[in-house]
């Protein structure tokens, strides 16, 4: 095609301009100079037509192609017989517009214009798997490992909606007066102090005179009782018999239904029950029901105001405000939780949300009702960071700015949150992190997994590369000195997580049923899986460690813990595969070995502990947030040729790689 053929051009059907005169009358204007209706007045009108400033789209093929020619002119006029490659950054204004077009469209390199669905033979619908999600990603580890075609395994470890429906239908148990007290403190001392969701004084006013009353009261409060019944009884649980009922299933149905979602006209307490029954769905694995629990809690939320600041004249009680602030505050943080675990929106953008931050002003510092502000405020940003951090690096719009900037991006903002962290929530480094108070201790277990959401993927792409140079002994490629860092970092961020989680299981502190906790060690184990494959120094230390996270994540599954019996089905997987890449000779990593990896705080040649503030603060991934030249163009505009489903591994660009002469 000719480089000025005006196919290049698409045309828009053109529309006659009226001159100002037939506009201001709302006339048909004839056109011409003048036109027939100005040319009949007496005298004769000005026939002015304003300025018409065409806009033309061009086609970027179009554009290329008119580069490409002024630059063979160029090399032509200068006598060089060698073509001068295309400059990547042309200065001429027509270019910069398509520069910003080309901005506006472009892919994210994780995502394929297709979404990921699963067929499962028992739904009429293929599943949507969210790219996000632990799971997932251990799908993509086999997909990256295997040599034939692997496929995902849906999540079937649940209790299922029609046993919950048969349980709903019995009549609601009651537990004895002793029991219904040790089952809200067990409540209020666990799940409950990670978020801020009910308000301690009124819940236990509200039992003793739920017990005076032997069960019966105001449906809300009593259905509010039952939520945490089951919490208490889960949170408590050791095991569970096979033949028995699920700890707190019975009381979390119940809940369920004396509860109306969405209700008509809904009240503080229907979020608070909703916010509980989400926590409750996650100890089920019901993620989908604790989704749609958290994104109603926020939507009943919207429909009482509480995203925005009530006039101070309108609701005087001061402790009531802020229980409705934080309340709002803790919606909104389960809301992208669930979001970032399943790799879905968000209920509502931060753009929309004009609430007043959580405060201590004018509540006594020994008030029962209010835990310390610094913790709710720390957990909203991890939260936020979190939900942006999904979005941006997993999500399927379209961007302005590189993958690859949006990765650094992530990790300044997890980085800023670490540096500002208060001494009063900071770990100790002597490996007793989790005699520490359990709330704080999950601050760091969020922060690890937020960074392990936004790096991991390229340690997968170090994987490959690994693979690569075992069945090309004669490529050149090694890993480039930021992709290096990045996996590295994601790396000790697993590692951290899993001494945390094994420290808690030493001391008795891992409940068995608690959900988030048995996740990070999936995550964890699963990234040191990946380490394990890598042949770095931490290779050998990361397997042994990725097995007995294994082992711990059986046993739960033995204890009759639904997320660990997901979870195993997925490591057995990994595990096949990974022997079969065992069988075989390894040869030297990709990773190098460079000097930040043979440092003794992180081989585990001495005492101290690695944690994820420490990473954060390695000056080579100190560097790699201070870059500001991250425009890595393969990466971030891959081709996908026509793939049948996103696979990471094959659509990372070179640019995430060095020549190894180099």
């Amino acid at each position: 095609m000719s480089t000025h053929d005006p196919a290049g051009i698409k045309k828009k059907s053109t529309r006659s301009i009226a001159c100002e005169r037939c506009h201001s009358r709302r006339q048909k204007c004839s056109g011409g100079h003048p036109c027939s209706r100005c040319a009949e007045t007496d005298p004769p009108a000005d026939c002015v037509y304003p300025p018409r400033d065409r806009k033309v789209k061009l086609s970027q093929q179009y554009v290329e192609d008119l580069l490409k020619e002024n630059e063979r002119l160029r090399s032509s006029a200068r006598g060089s017989a060698a073509s001068t490659p295309e400059p990547r950054h042309p200065t001429s204004p027509t270019n910069a517009v398509e520069s910003t077009a080309n901005q506006e469209t472009t892919q994210n390199p994780l995502i394929e214009e297709r979404a990921w669905f699963h067929p499962v033979p028992s739904l009429e619908s293929p599943i949507h798997v969210g790219e996000a999600s632990d799971s997932a990603y251990c799908t993509r580890f086999r997909q990256t490992v295997a040599t034939v075609c692997t496929n995902h395994f849906p999540r079937t470890s649940f209790i299922k909606d029609e046993p919950l429906l048969l349980l709903s239908e019995i009549e609601r148990p009651w537990p004895t007066p002793a029991r219904a007290r040790f089952l809200v403190k067990v409540a209020l001392d666990t799940i409950c102090r990670y978020y801020h969701i009910v308000r301690k004084s009124i819940v236990l006013e509200s039992l003793e005179e739920a017990i005076r009353q032997e069960g019966r009261g105001e449906t809300l409060k009593i259905a509010k009782l039952l939520a945490l019944f089951a919490l208490g009884e889960a949170y408590s649980a050791r095991s569970v018999d096979h033949q028995s009922t699920f700890p707190g299933v019975v009381y979390f149905v119940h809940s369920r239904k004396m509860v109306s979602i969405p209700p008509e006209r809904p009240q503080v307490d229907t979020v608070e029950i909703a916010l509980l029954l989400t926590l409750y769905s996650f100890i089920l694995n019901r993620r989908h029901s604790a989704y749609v629990l958290a994104s109603s809690a926020v939507r009943n939320c919207l429909v009482m105001g509480m995203h925005v600041n009530v006039p101070e004249h309108q609701y005087r009680n001061r402790r009531a405000r802020e229980h409705r602030v934080r309340l709002w505050w803790t919606a909104y943080i389960l809301d992208r939780s669930c979001g970032s675990k399943l790799g879905l929106p968000m209920s509502i953008s931060d753009d929309d949300i004009f609430v007043d931050p959580p405060s201590s002003e004018g509540i006594e510092g020994s008030d029962e009702d209010f835990d310390d502000v610094d913790y709710q405020l720390r957990s909203i940003e991890i939260s936020r960071m979190a939900a942006k951090c999904t979005s941006e690096i997993y999500g399927r719009k379209k961007f302005h700015s590189p993958f690859s900037q949006r990765v650094q991006s992530a990790l300044k903002g997890f980085t800023m949150w670490m540096d500002t962290l208060p001494p009063k929530f900071h770990l100790k480094n002597d490996g007793s992190s989790s005699l520490q108070r359990h709330h704080i201790v999950y601050l760091h277990l969020r922060l690890n997994q937020g960074v392990i959401l936004a790096t991991r993927p390229i340690l997968l792409h170090a994987l490959r590369l690994h693979l690569r140079s075992r069945t090309d002994p004669a490529s050149t490629a090694r890993l480039s000195e930021s992709a290096r860092t990045l996996a590295e970092t994601c790396t000790q961020c697993a590692r951290h997580s899993y001494r945390i989680i094994t420290d808690a299981w030493i001391h008795g502190t891992f409940a068995t049923f608690d959900y988030f906790n048995c996740q990070y060690l999936f995550s964890g184990a699963t990234i040191m899986a990946v380490s394990s494959m890598l042949q770095t120094p931490q290779s050998k230390g990361d397997g042994e460690n990725f097995d007995n996270a294994v082992e711990l994540l059986r046993q739960l599954a033995q204890s009759g813990n639904f997320a660990a019996k997901e979870f195993c089905q997925h490591i057995d997987a990994m595990k096949q595969s990974m022997a079969a890449v065992h069988n075989g000779d390894l040869s030297q990593s990709t990773l190098g070995t460079p000097a930040d990896l043979q440092h003794p705080s992180l081989s585990g040649s001495t005492g101290t502990v690695m944690t994820a503030g420490m990473a954060l603060a390695d000056p080579s991934f100190q560097g790699f947030l201070a870059d500001t030249n991250l425009d890595m163009q393969a990466l971030d505009n891959p081709s996908f040729y026509g793939l049948q489903t996103p696979y990471w591994p094959e659509i990372w660009g070179d640019d995430w790689v060095t020549p190894s002469n180099v």
